[in-house]
């Protein structure tokens, strides 16, 4: 939007759905929290509307900057200090409103017929072994508590605007509890699925980029890592199937399988889990 005095910010609304106005409510607390910090890397909250009861609207500041170019060190570095810049203002912090992000929240979905019918002999075994890989090592983290915190979830490329070197992140809609190492697990597996030819050195860059403001962190990441892209690939493969809409079944059931193929073939091919 543009404001009367010519400034431009963003505006998000919705209405009616209990979900989505959960998630906006959810967003509206982090980024209010976030706001606290001289080195938030995420928009300002500036107002915030209910509607009628049934709606709620939040108004942002304008974030300016490009996606992180394929091509760029420089640009995927500041997407990992980006991360890495939210993880240093949200360790520790609870965010009571939003989604809580642990394995069940993933498996629950690997018992619906409809999703596991997709699947394979092959594909659900890589699956069922990845799940199995995966769970001890995230609760341990979750039971420990020492790198959990507030989330952004959804940290891939398409979040993330660079601006003269610097970062931010975008749509929170599903920030919430976690392990912090999720969010660096959703942005290197999302670049590798993205971008295969380049996948090495750009997730290099950014995994660089993050070691460059929590150096401490890299005894766990490099025995982890894994295990957290590894969530992300089994959390693609029920998109779309958990919101399937009988007006779009076929298209769905086609980018379902899609997914499906892309993410087992990567799950096989992790060194530290062990599902080929």
């Amino acid at each position: 939007m543009l404001t009367p005095d010519g400034d431009r910010t963003v505006l998000k609304l919705t209405v009616g759905d209990q979900r989505r106005l959960d998630d906006l409510a959810a967003a509206w607390d982090a980024l209010t929290l976030l706001s606290e910090s001289n080195d938030s890397p995420a928009p300002q909250p500036l107002r915030r509307h209910v509607i009628d009861g049934t709606g709620l609207a939040i108004e942002l500041s304008y974030v300016c900057g490009d996606h992180p170019d394929f091509e760029s060190e420089e640009d995927f570095f500041a997407f990992g200090a980006t991360i890495a810049r939210l993880h240093k203002i949200t360790r520790g912090k609870i965010l009571k409103s939003g989604r809580a992000w642990d394995v069940e929240r993933i498996s629950i979905h690997y018992t619906d017929p409809a999703l596991l019918r997709l699947f394979s002999k092959r594909e659900k075994a890589v699956v069922l072994r990845s799940l199995e890989s995966v769970a001890p090592v995230y609760n341990r983290y979750l039971e420990d508590g020492v790198w959990t915190g507030i989330i952004h979830s959804d940290a891939h490329r398409d979040n993330v605007l660079v601006h003269e070197g610097v970062g931010s992140l975008i749509d929170f809609a599903e920030c919430g509890q976690g392990v912090l190492f999720w969010d660096l697990g959703v942005a290197v597996a999302e670049t590798a699925l993205d971008e295969p030819d380049v996948a090495e050195r750009r997730c290099g860059d950014l995994i660089r980029g993050y070691f460059s403001i929590l150096p401490e962190t890299e005894p766990m990441i490099s025995a982890n890592l894994d295990v957290f892209t590894a969530m992300r690939c089994l959390e693609i493969m029920t998109w779309p199937v958990s919101d399937w809409t009988p007006e779009r079944a076929q298209e769905d059931e086609d980018e379902a399988r899609e997914n499906i193929s892309v993410c087992v073939e990567y799950l096989s091919n992790l060194p530290n889990l062990g599902t080929t």
